[in-house]
């Protein structure tokens, strides 16, 4: 998982959330400033904001985290967000390295996900990113 440097408690939780399938959680993660309680329902503001922190931009700029780990079920991060239709985070792994033309253990890749479950503009931008190329 990682290429050198320090495993924080940040970069644990991140995989953990990816491995579940967790994406609520795993936006949080990606979002929230670390000396932001992430469990603080309650918290003054509660929307993310546009780019993740410097210290999750930096964790994967030096190949930290590994954003294509498979959960459980045999999905990705970005498999999950091309079933429920979360275009902005889908964007931000990508970003981050998320690859495109992974297939689930059943055989998915993003595109397919994302055209099954009805969610066109997901589509749309994987075949901008090129998932239909081999």
């Amino acid at each position: 998982m990682v290429a050198s440097g320090e495993i924080t408690d940040v970069d644990v939780e991140i995989c953990e959330a990816m491995r579940t399938g967790d994406i609520g959680r795993l936006q949080k993660l990606l979002y929230t400033e670390p000396d932001r309680d992430i469990n603080d329902e309650n918290s003054e503001n509660s929307t993310p904001p546009s780019s993740p922190p410097s210290h999750v931009k930096s964790s994967y700029n030096n190949n930290q985290i590994n954003v294509n780990v498979y959960d459980a079920d045999g999905w990705t991060a970005l498999h999950r967000c091309c079933i429920s239709g979360n275009l902005e985070l889908l964007k931000k792994l990508v970003e981050l390295g998320a690859d495109i033309k992974l297939a689930s253990r059943d055989g998915w890749n993003a595109l397919h996900l994302a055209a099954y479950n009805g969610h066109r503009d997901i589509a749309t931008f994987l075949l901008g990113t090129g998932s239909s190329r081999a």
